[in-house]
């Protein structure tokens, strides 16, 4: 359909003119493939409703790629590291135990399976096949350049979404009713546009939100006690979140040296957080007892790693070490929250919270100019 304002989005859920929802490849992507992720798993809220959960057989099939690739590529990680550590410290370790114990040993495709099926159970979602579309009116389309396909170069890449739109829109058309499709690709809101019964946005958030309106009241409340002052108990539990996930957080440390190095992470504390200016709660599940809602914050944090230094011998090639040295950072990170409080919170001074989640989204950290042998600190004593 063409565009619609959030205000006629809701119009529509309120008359019950909406079949189902569904997302795109690129919306679980934008979470990681992290299926375990609670904005992906608020999708179980329509598992009494009238409103299904739909999920195309293309869009299963690019999840479990997606998730197969992201594990083969830990797995062929984790075996270089175990290598390289046993080479550095000259150990011998038990490989058979280490790869039952990591699951090194397991087929990656088989674990994108049942990660996918999991949830799929989980939301109590459905699969469209594909082989629902129309091949006459897929032909038409990539030779007329109608949406989804665009120019010549991307036709083939988007033959799978071609066949995931036709078959989205055919299910609704027996449905007799319209499909929330929820993607961040041009294609499908394209697509979407020119469709009578399809509509797309690009943001889960967004879109559970609109069927979470009675919500809203209850995390704007909670966002003013904090910002108040009065929410200690929600603060000191994010908080502890936030040091929970900093203490098993993975980076690449990163920086510039006069020799070859490698940085090893060795973990990060937390500093400050506060909310970010100008964002709004967004509330992505609500029942009688709770309110279920995401919100973004700043958060200083400081990072610390360590690094080898060493050069590689001219004659044999042999890496030669030359020292280890320990460097800190101090950075501003943007982290995601998704809080679950007790709905009947303007009656209590403080909110109820139920649980609390961060995802903190970093891969790389630079720590600048970095000296394998650094000028020694004046004001540190000598005895």
């Amino acid at each position: 359909m063409p565009h619609l304002e959030p205000e006629q989005i809701k119009d529509h859920i309120a008359k019950n003119q909406f079949l189902a929802i569904t997302v795109d490849t690129s919306i679980i992507d934008k979470f990681g493939c992290n299926l375990e992720h609670k904005v992906l798993k608020a999708l179980d809220q329509f598992q009494h409703g009238t409103i299904k959960v739909l999920i195309s057989e293309i869009v299963e099939n690019e999840i479990k790629s997606h998730i197969s690739r992201a594990a083969e590529s830990t797995r062929k990680a984790v075996n270089k590291a175990l290598q390289d550590h046993a080479k550095r410290w000259q150990i011998d370790f038990d490989g058979e135990k280490i790869e039952k114990e990591l699951s090194l040993d397991s087929d990656a495709t088989e674990a994108a399976k049942l990660q996918f099926d999991k949830f799929l159970s989980e939301v109590k979602g459905e699969i469209v096949p594909a082989s629902d579309s129309s091949t006459d009116d897929l032909i038409t389309r990539y030779f007329e350049r109608q949406p989804p396909f665009e120019d010549n170069a991307k036709k083939k890449n988007e033959f799978p979404d071609a066949f995931a739109l036709l078959s989205l829109e055919r299910a609704a058309k027996h449905g007799k009713n319209l499909i929330l499709c929820v993607s961040s690709d041009q294609g499908w809101q394209k697509f979407a546009d020119n469709s009578d019964f399809l509509v797309c946005i690009d943001d889960l958030e967004l879109a559970l939100s609109y069927f979470n309106d009675s919500g809203r009241k209850t995390a704007d409340h909670v966002i003013a006690l904090w910002q108040e002052g009065n929410a200690k108990d929600l603060e000191e539990s994010i908080q502890r979140e936030f040091e929970h996930q900093l203490e098993s957080l993975y980076f690449l440390a990163d920086g510039s040296a006069p020799v070859e190095f490698e940085g090893n992470s060795e973990g990060a504390t937390l500093e400050t957080f506060s909310i970010m200016d100008g964002v709004a709660p967004i509330v992505i599940e609500s029942t009688e007892d709770e309110v279920v809602f995401t919100i973004a914050v700043d958060a200083t944090v400081r990072f610390f790693a360590s690094f080898d230094f060493y050069v590689t011998d001219s004659f044999d090639r042999d890496e030669v070490h030359l020292s280890s040295q320990a460097y800190d950072t101090e950075q501003n990170i943007t982290a995601g929250l998704v809080l679950t409080v007790q709905r009947e919170t303007d009656e209590i001074p403080e909110p109820e919270v139920l649980d609390v989640k961060v995802y903190i989204d970093v891969s790389e950290i630079y720590f600048g100019h970095i000296e394998p042998f650094p000028p020694e600190d004046p004001t540190h004593e000598k005895y």
